[in-house]
């Protein structure tokens, strides 16, 4: 595979992760914060949508909070893709929609089967109709 060779990830690849995208924005709230760390790599980090830069402990603190609240809008993604950057490595791209919100986002996946940690996750605002 060359450098700009991004074959397409296989179907049920892709459908699995995006499944494991819930822990990075609406976790259940049976999730627990050892469940939480299983799902991401030691060194995990993400630019939000905001531009800010946010280690586990706030995305921990983030995510258990809007699995509790009642005020937690619904969401719902388009646009899903998903493409092998490299053995076990799949970066996986979507339309995140929040209610009005929307934001583009974009997670490196590695792993394989049901063993899967995210490294590394980002959210765009889109402002405009793309």
């Amino acid at each position: 595979m060359t450098w700009h060779d991004l074959s397409a990830a296989p179907t049920a690849v892709r459908r699995t992760l995006m499944e494991r995208e819930r822990l990075l924005h609406f976790p259940l709230p049976e999730t627990t914060r050892d469940a939480f760390e299983v799902g991401v790599s030691e060194n995990y980090w993400e630019v939000g949508a905001s531009g800010g830069r946010f280690d586990l402990e706030t995305i921990w603190q983030v995510c258990a909070r809007r699995a509790h609240s009642e005020d937690t809008p619904l969401w719902a993604t388009e646009d899903e893709e998903c493409r092998v950057l490299a053995p076990d490595t799949y970066l996986l791209t979507y339309l995140l929609i929040q209610g009005e919100r929307r934001t583009r986002r974009v997670t490196i996946w590695r792993g394989a089967g049901q063993d899967w940690v995210a490294a590394y996750h980002q959210g765009t605002v889109v402002t405009g109709q793309w």
